[in-house]
């Protein structure tokens, strides 16, 4: 049991670590939150629920793979600018711009039509 309990805590201690060093982890989770409360006050369907929820952890699980490789780039690159390094790093910034468009897309989808 003690195991399980560390391992929860090791990954919340990711997740505080995100929070506190990455703005756009922050964003996104801001965006999720808002969309949460936006779906409470709109009372979207359950269908409705799945893809806000999907697309927001699918967004935000993606900036943290993003932050991963980037921070393992850093670590073998030492400093040095290494051209493919930078390209590496664009493609998963890039991936996350995808996904958070997508997920833009979704809520709004989802919600234009309950407001208006």
């Amino acid at each position: 049991m003690a195991k399980w309990i560390n391992k929860f805590k090791y990954a919340a201690n990711g997740l505080a670590h995100a929070y506190i060093t990455e703005s756009t982890f922050v964003i996104l989770s801001w965006f999720f939150v808002t969309l949460i409360a936006l779906g409470i006050i709109c009372a979207i369907s359950i269908t409705e629920w799945m893809f806000i929820i999907l697309f927001c952890c699918l967004a935000l699980v993606a900036e943290l793979f993003n932050t991963i490789i980037e921070r393992i780039c850093d670590v073998f690159t030492q400093g040095w600018i290494i051209k493919e390094i930078g390209i590496i790093k664009d493609l998963c910034a890039g991936a996350v711009l995808i996904l958070s468009m997508c997920s833009l897309i979704v809520a709004l989808i989802v919600f234009v039509p309950k407001i208006f």
